[in-house]
């Protein structure tokens, strides 16, 4: 495998660049492809979940089944560390994966948690030829993690950029500005003070960034620009 290097965690701006990183990454821990759920934070009752992979449907899907997120990822979702596995391991679940002739595949579960320890989202790295063992990991713990965090980060990108997109969200700097501060949980009078600028003109860009994010509350328009990456982390 190739070394590790400062070039390889480039920020990529586009989504072509992003997914060269990954498919690097993945290269580089000798794995065939991946899989990436996210839990989208609003709406809070009814949550949603964003999706990006490369595994090809012929190993993952089993007539209107898909393995990784009906199968796998309900078994090990409240799990905060990392799990090797098998597709086989799995039969005992769903012991009709046993009665058809699947091609067996390895995956390695590396799940992203919150401040409060909950599993948000999920990266399933898939080897398609060999089993992935537990002395591989601890032979190189650091450049494991260090990968797996990369290609985590390099997910979330793609997706911001895929919901910035669908959005549609064009804000002007002022706006960014007002929406940072909001995020923060300052009043408008609070964040006229901060910008040197009058609590009309905040009140203003507010309900022009509500219309854009297409949200009922500064809140809603904060959490929906945080997700769509337009108030960095």
């Amino acid at each position: 495998m190739s070394a590790v290097d400062n070039n390889t965690f480039t920020l990529a701006q586009d989504e072509a660049s992003q997914f060269a990183l990954i498919n690097r990454a993945l290269a580089m821990l000798d794995f065939d492809c991946f899989d990436y759920i996210q839990r989208h934070p609003l709406p809070f009752t009814t949550p949603r979940y964003h999706h990006l992979g490369t595994i090809p449907d012929a190993l993952i899907r089993l007539d209107d089944r898909h393995l990784i997120h009906d199968t796998i990822i309900p078994a090990v979702m409240q799990r905060q560390t990392g799990l090797i596995w098998e597709l086989k391991d799995f039969y005992s679940i769903h012991p009709e994966l046993a009665t058809r002739d699947h091609r067996n595949f390895y995956g390695l579960f590396a799940p992203g948690t919150n401040l409060l320890g909950h599993t948000g989202a999920v990266l399933t790295l898939i080897r398609l030829n060999r089993p992935i063992t537990q002395q591989e990991l601890n032979d190189q713990p650091a450049r494991y993690q260090l990968l797996i965090y990369a290609l985590q980060h390099l997910c979330q990108q793609i997706l911001s950029g895929r919901h910035r997109q669908q959005l549609a969200i064009e804000l002007t700097p002022r706006q960014t500005d007002i929406l940072k501060w909001i995020a923060d949980g300052k009043s408008n009078d609070d964040i006229a003070h901060i910008l040197g600028i009058s609590s009309h003109t905040v009140n203003y860009h507010t309900k022009q960034i509500l219309d854009k994010t297409h949200t009922q509350n500064r809140y809603s328009a904060a959490m929906t620009a945080f997700v769509a990456g337009m108030i960095p982390s």
